[in-house]
């Protein structure tokens, strides 16, 4: 990573470019966020998120459509 590649990704995250050019792994408390580069001009940016993470959020999300779902016909929702 340049140091023009790595200002731009410190503008979107406390990215730190380690010593090493080829990748800067960041760790968070949910998720790890890690950037490859393997040629000139190409940036791969890999985000790990933990199970209980992507778990918590996937409930939010299904709760809300359930919330929001038209009902069916001949069913009731509570009785």
């Amino acid at each position: 990573i340049n140091h023009k590649v790595c200002r731009a990704l410190q503008a979107v995250s406390p990215l730190q470019c380690a010593e090493n050019p080829m990748q800067a792994p960041v760790a968070f408390k949910d998720f790890h966020v890690s950037v490859l580069t393997e040629e000139d001009g190409v940036i791969e940016i890999r985000v790990t998120v933990s199970s209980k993470m992507t778990g918590s959020v996937f409930e939010k999300v299904l709760s809300k459509h359930i919330a929001a779902a038209q009902p069916l016909p001949g069913f009731r929702r509570l009785k």
